[in-house]
């Protein structure tokens, strides 16, 4: 045997063939000497690491051979490599997954558009593909942000998007982007992110886009070549519709009843699909608002009742609803919903309200006032008493719960439901709780309502910035 063919056989860095690969080879005429070897493409060890870079490439052309070859460069540059994807997560609700306080992390996944609280309270097991997508890119993103400021985060992600329909996609590809970029400020931050295709690179505003061939020939694509795929945001068309087309997402609000009184509607389309993005509707003002004379004085409380109706009716409508198709969420269109309202009102004044004011502060974004206002005194006095019993408030959540601790023994239950009805009876209780003879109906609405922390928000057409009463 010659001394090549000895060190073709006898490579010591090579694997062991296999006894099928083998009798395989055998079967077909094959020796494991005409199998070519493979050289993977490498990533320029030079790139950013706080840029934002998509890989592109057919299957088979050596993208996920590039992307370990990047993590090596990375790593050995001591940059942090943060992935979304990875191990099972664990069988939690999202908002423990993220292991912050209610607020903070209520707030971190609203970025990633998963404002809604059915989405805080489920589990993986039981998110859509496009949820889970969205709720791994929050874990990842918290881990950044936990991580020393001095210290300089990669997000990496392979098959970027692959789970998940064209439009979600294009809208966690905006999200990501606007995460990757909001963070700049704070701390050394980039990623790197592998698709088949450059559909992407608009949404994510990408700073290099690589394009590897099956001949694993590696470019990069210049701006005019993706002239073809338009970002998402730029696909999305605001006008006035009819106000029945709120029912086609009314589902996905936590009120699914249309709001009373509504007068207009806008909707947001997808120019490329057709499809209903979003919409907002505008409604008759309510005219007991315990917030408004924090937001426009005295000029609606003159103590004239049938006066006061007449210049509210008159003055003020209210942004009763802002939907948006989860598939769209996180690119910033509810505030450009809100926006496009308050260019064209029908009125001089728009109010609105929102519990999720703090967390998802679109109202604020596009350009109206908020008023955080102290709780209503019979809301205070019920929370007084249920504190009393030793009852936290964050036992609101179950009213059965509530109920069994409040009726334990008959002098207790007696107090509680005495300072029930006393909160039923209070001016801006609606009014068929007033009515009603079923108290464990009113813990219910009351549980609902008496510690939360709604925001009002206020717009004056004729003046720019804080509203002057």
């Amino acid at each position: 045997m010659t001394t090549r063919h000895n060190a073709q056989l006898h490579r010591l860095d090579a694997p062991r063939p296999s006894r099928m690969t083998c009798d395989a080879a055998v079967a077909l005429g094959f020796t494991f000497e005409d199998v070519p070897s493979v050289t993977p493409p490498t990533l320029d060890p030079a790139i950013d690491a706080d840029a934002i870079t998509l890989i592109t490439g057919p299957s088979g052309s050596g993208k996920s051979c590039m992307l370990r070859s990047a993590i090596e460069a990375f790593e050995a540059r001591d940059v942090r490599v943060v992935t979304p994807t990875g191990s099972r997560l664990r069988n939690l609700p999202a908002l423990d997954l993220l292991r912050m306080p209610p607020p903070d992390g209520m707030r971190a996944l609203a970025e990633v558009g998963l404002a809604e609280f059915a989405v805080f309270a489920r589990r993986p097991g039981e998110l859509s593909d496009g949820q889970l997508e969205r709720l791994r890119l929050a874990l990842a993103l918290a881990a950044i942000d936990r991580a020393p400021r001095s210290t300089p985060c990669v997000l990496v992600v392979d098959e970027f998007g692959a789970r998940v329909d064209p439009v979600a996609a294009k809208a966690l590809a905006h999200t990501l982007g606007r995460a990757v970029r909001g963070r700049r400020g704070v701390r050394p931050l980039g990623a790197l992110l592998v698709r088949h295709t450059p559909d992407l690179a608009p949404d994510l505003r990408a700073d290099r886009v690589i394009r590897i061939a099956l001949d694993q020939r590696v470019c990069e694509i210049d701006a005019d070549s993706l002239a073809e795929h338009r970002a998402l945001t730029e696909r999305l068309a605001i006008g006035l519709a009819d106000t029945s087309t709120y029912r086609a997402l009314a589902r996905y609000h936590y009120r699914p009843s249309p709001p009373a009184g509504a007068v207009r509607c806008r909707a947001a389309h997808d120019e490329a699909t057709g499809e209903l993005a979003g919409v907002l509707i505008t409604a008759m003002p309510s005219l007991n608002s315990s917030w408004r004379r924090h937001a426009w004085g005295d000029r609606y409380a003159t103590g004239d009742k049938r006066a006061d109706a007449k210049r509210i009716n008159a003055e003020i409508r209210r942004i009763a609803r802002v939907v948006i198709d989860p598939r769209y969420r996180g690119l910033g269109l509810a505030a450009r919903l809100v926006r496009a309202e308050l260019a064209d009102p029908l009125t001089p004044r728009t109010e609105a309200m929102a519990a999720m004011g703090t967390t998802c502060p679109f109202f604020e974004r596009a350009g109206m006032t908020p008023y955080h206002t102290p709780a209503p005194a019979h809301h205070a006095r019920l929370l007084d008493a249920l504190a009393y019993l030793g009852i936290e408030p964050w036992r609101l959540a179950d009213p059965a719960g509530v109920w069994t601790r409040a009726t334990i023994n008959t002098s207790i239950r007696r107090f509680f439901e005495d300072e029930l009805a006393r909160w039923t009876r209070a001016p801006t209780t609606p009014k068929h709780l007033r009515r009603t003879d079923d108290p464990r109906e009113a813990l219910r609405c009351a549980c609902r309502s008496i510690a939360t922390a709604p925001i009002g928000y206020a717009h004056d057409a004729r003046r720019a910035g804080p509203i002057d009463p």
